[in-house]
């Protein structure tokens, strides 16, 4: 047997494993994802059936957390019964790398056709039956006009029964012809015509539609205000026939076109303001036809499908006065009969029909607990199955977009031969964010299950920090609203030892994230604290002292910065009533000076003792205590650092620079150790995309021992490595964004041991 298959990282450089290994060399989750309300802002739906079943698609922007790491989107894919139940306990996804506009869902050939479309080009994605997403496919490398107006020229979609049809409007001009263009793809991907010209004489708005045969073009003619369509019939054989031209009152934008299975039926809004009403009118080459009223009042049309009832329409309410909801209509165009299904609507919906029932999904406010703020919370997606039919017509409104709840920025400590971990997680359906905690034992058993909430509070709980001194815990966390740093004092078996204690001043509206070590006497507290005035960064660096028994002996904190531009301190100690604090100086100072710096200071019983500035470009800095020193590790803006310090206090060696050959993805930095040696970990994306984590060993004096290595790789993005010595090796917790279905597609916080690695020589080079 190797070496290697023997020893784990951190085991191998300081101590044989002598037991076998009871935390997993496998990933573990810190607990189960809790379903409900998706937590981000969700994009308009779209929706189509089968002619059985129902398909819901929609882009999430994950923009709205607070203090978001990344803005990224992502697709979600539902599957829905006849009836409205749900298919699936989340949504399928597939994770964006741009942010095109999806326009049209349209089902033909065994599978859907989802179209989408910018500057760049016109592009199409297949989805089956059971919601398998494909690779995006170039349908025209010649993009869709600018999003000059109401609506946005993005394709529509129609299928014919062999064929779709891709329409879309180059151009924006509404006082102009436009152009209009379109593509044939066949159900087996293949793109059969991609230059049809359907018309060189088109307006602002069109839509286009099928009879199960070929299709038929529509668009206003001329400027936004029209009172005629251009009418354009497309064969069977792909050649655009006689265009011709139907009279209609007045269309001022939203133009919608179906085929109800008696003739192709336009509607359109008719007029501006309160004066206005949504019109119809069926469309033949007779032009014999008169328009009707199926909505009086300011609406606008969000969809339009037909089924066995003939065509129904989605009409949006003007607004109300309760802050930007609307009701939203279901409403049947022939008759105009009419049926209430929100009265909390926001813009975006779509409608499909199976038979005589009608999918009818939207974007919904009612969970909204301030409206707008922030942004996104709370915007949901609602359905319902319409019926002008069956008894009753309506059924019961529910809600379709669900997620898991998120985690993030995980932090543990040891207890003993055990381990305390916590994180924060955004519960949709409270719409905060909140500090979680878990007991790790050393038989790899998570005994708390879904973990403990440390406090109750009405604002987001962020970034948590933890430390013990064997016998109990402290958490420390960040609040907002407003901002303010707060502790709570807990036993190793996770019951609360008191209330929650406010450490910071609650006059001060700048309060970043803290950190916590135990020196041996009491728990030292640092977080940065402050505001920006003008040009004038202000940030400070506070730090507090906590008995063990919970007694705050520095309220407010005490000042161990010097100048401005301070922030992100973390803390480490020896155990010796002494604490160093290291942190970055980045900004903007007194006098608009650039100040760019790693500052380090040794704190004993909270009074600053020794201090050194290293005069460069530092991001995000970190510290571990090793043995006999320290090592204090930071983040520039193309590399790695870290220097040896010693333990009164003074820098011992020259800092060792790391080349980044990629970017770091949100920056993390972890240190641990055991003995002399130090084990540093970081998080750096792939020339994939993929965010993969590293890591490397330092001997004593700040010598690489083992190279730069993947310590654990994924598909798509791990971050917030932390590291702490077991006796088993080297324990790495981490947030993942967790692909897999069981997860529910969103970030979730993980644990694992290192693997193991061979022995080399230390190296001067990183």
């Amino acid at each position: 047997m190797s070496r290697t298959s023997v020893f784990l990282l951190g085991a191998l450089l300081f101590s044989a494993i002598s037991t076998a290994a009871q935390i997993s060399t496998d990933e573990v989750p810190v607990s189960a994802p809790i379903y409900g309300a998706a937590a981000y802002e969700q994009s308009p739906p779209l929706v189509a059936s089968d002619g059985r079943d129902y398909l819901g698609v929609w882009p999430e922007q994950r923009c709205c957390l607070p203090n978001p790491t990344r803005e990224y989107f992502d697709l979600h894919v539902a599957r829905f019964s006849a009836t409205g139940e749900r298919r699936d306990i989340t949504s399928l996804f597939v994770p964006l790398h741009t942010n095109r506009t999806f326009t049209a869902l349209v089902y033909g050939g065994g599978r859907y056709l989802l179209s989408s479309a910018d500057m760049t080009g016109v592009y199409g994605r297949w989805v089956s039956p059971e919601g398998v997403v494909s690779e995006e496919f170039l349908i025209y490398a010649t993009g869709v006009g600018p999003a000059g107006g109401i609506p946005p020229p993005y394709p529509r979609v129609a299928w014919n029964g062999r064929e779709f049809l891709v329409a879309w409007r180059v151009g924006n001009s509404s006082n102009h012809p436009n152009t209009f263009l379109g593509a044939l793809v066949a159900p087996d991907g293949y793109v059969l015509k991609s230059d049809l010209v359907i018309t060189n004489s088109g307006g602002f708005e069109f839509d286009v539609s099928n009879d199960g045969t070929g299709f038929l073009f529509v668009t206003t003619v001329g400027p936004l205000f029209s009172n005629q369509l251009l009418v354009v019939p497309i064969g069977a054989d792909a050649r655009t026939q006689s265009p011709f031209r139907v009279d209609v009152e007045s269309v001022y934008g939203m133009l919608r076109l179906t085929y109800d299975r008696i003739s192709y039926v336009a509607v359109w809004k008719s007029g501006s303001g309160s004066t206005s009403s949504v019109k119809a009118r069926r469309i033949d080459s007779g032009r014999t036809s008169s328009s009707w009223t199926i909505f009086q009042g300011d609406g606008f049309i969000a969809d339009i499908a037909s089924g066995n009832d003939g065509a129904v329409a989605l009409i949006g309410a003007p607004l109300q006065q309760d802050g930007g909801a609307r009701h939203l209509f279901a409403v049947r165009v022939e008759d105009a009969r009419t049926q209430l299904l929100a009265e909390t609507f926001a813009f975006g919906a779509a409608v499909a029909a199976s038979g005589s029932n009608y999918f009818a999904a939207w974007r919904d406010m009612r969970n909204v607990p301030k409206l707008g703020t922030p942004p996104g919370a709370g915007v949901d997606l609602w359905g319902n199955i319409v019926s002008f039919s069956a008894p009753g017509d309506l059924f019961s409104a529910f809600e379709f977009a669900r997620s898991a709840t998120h985690q993030e920025s995980p932090s543990i400590t040891p207890v003993g031969s055990d381990f305390f971990i916590t994180w924060q997680e955004f519960v949709p359906s409270e719409k905060k964010s909140i500090v979680f905690g878990s007991r790790l034992l050393a038989t790899g058993e998570l005994p708390d299950g879904r973990g403990i909430r440390i406090a109750d509070s009405d604002a987001h709980q962020l970034t948590p920090r933890v430390a013990s001194n064997g016998n109990v815990v402290l958490l420390v966390w960040r609040e907002t609203d407003p901002d303010s740093i707060r502790a709570r004092l807990m036993t190793i078996t996770g019951l609360p030892l008191g209330d929650p204690m406010l450490i910071s001043n609650d006059d001060i509206h700048y309060q970043f994230p803290p950190d916590v070590a135990w020196d041996g006497s009491e728990f030292v507290v640092a977080w940065t604290a402050g505001h920006l005035s003008g040009y004038i960064d202000a940030a400070r660096i506070q730090a507090s002292r906590i008995t063990a028994s919970g007694l705050l002996l520095d309220p407010g904190g005490t000042t161990i910065s010097t100048g401005t531009s301070n922030r992100g301190a973390a803390i480490a100690s020896a155990g010796n009533s002494q604490a160093l604090v290291a942190w970055a100086k980045n900004g903007v100072g007194l006098y608009r000076k650039s100040e760019s710096a790693l500052d380090v200071v040794l704190v004993e019983n909270g009074i600053p003792k020794n201090r050194f500035e290293l005069p460069t470009y530092c991001i995000q800095a970190t510290a571990t205590w090793a043995g006999s020193h320290y090592v204090v590790a930071w983040r520039g803006s193309d590399s790695l650092a870290w220097v040896v310090v010693g333990p009164t206090g003074d820098a011992i060696s020259k800092p060792q620079v790391l080349p980044m050959s990629a970017t770091m993805y949100d920056g993390s930095v972890a240190l641990t150790s055991r003995g002399s040696t130090t084990v540093l970990a970081w998080d750096e994306t792939s020339q994939t995309g993929n965010v993969d984590l590293y890591a490397l060993t330092l001997n004593e004096d700040g010598l690489v021992g083992e190279p730069r290595r993947i310590i654990s790789r994924a598909q798509d993005r791990q971050r917030q490595p932390r590291l702490v010595s077991a006796n088993e090796g080297i324990l790495l917790t981490y947030t993942r964004r967790a692909n897999e279905s069981a997860y529910g597609g969103v970030d979730r916080v993980f644990l694992k041991l290192l693997p193991s690695v061979p022995r080399r020589r230390a190296s001067a080079q990183p």
